[in-house]
């Protein structure tokens, strides 16, 4: 956004693999952080446009539980639970509750620019190996 000046953010990660107790210390640590300047960036865009759209959500939900090496004995209900949050200023729940990620822009786009985007299949996919491509369907999860 212009005149949103990036900021660098370095914040301990919270530990993948660790114990629920140590994880969620970690988390809550790093989620109350953003949740600061979240909440601050909001505001300024509210500041500069009162009717603005704002559409946030995460890449994934919390890493407590999951084993990345071994995904079939992991929390894949909650890693692959995302943040969804809309201001949608016009329109009343645009977005369905389970909607998945790569279909929260569709609905938005389609009733404030009149387009016609499709929804996709609404699949799930967990990474399992040793390179950033090396993925497949949540359903599908090698044991």
């Amino acid at each position: 956004l212009p005149g949103f000046p990036m900021e660098q953010i370095h914040l301990e990660a919270a530990p993948i693999g660790a114990d629920r107790a140590s994880y969620g210390e970690a988390y809550l640590g790093q989620s109350r952080h953003l949740e600061q300047l979240t909440v601050a960036a909001i505001d300024r865009i509210l500041a500069a446009d009162p009717g603005a759209v704002i559409v946030l959500f995460s890449d994934h939900g919390s890493g407590a539980g999951y084993t990345p090496t071994h995904p079939a004995d992991t929390d894949l209900d909650e890693r692959t639970a995302n943040l969804v949050a809309v201001r949608t200023p016009g329109l009343l729940r645009p977005l369905p509750d389970d909607v998945t990620l790569i279909n929260v822009l569709p609905p938005i786009l389609n009733a404030y620019l009149g387009t016609d985007f499709k929804l996709s299949a609404p699949d799930i996919y967990t990474w399992i190996g040793d390179d950033e491509f090396d993925i497949a369907p949540a359903s599908g999860v090698p044991d």
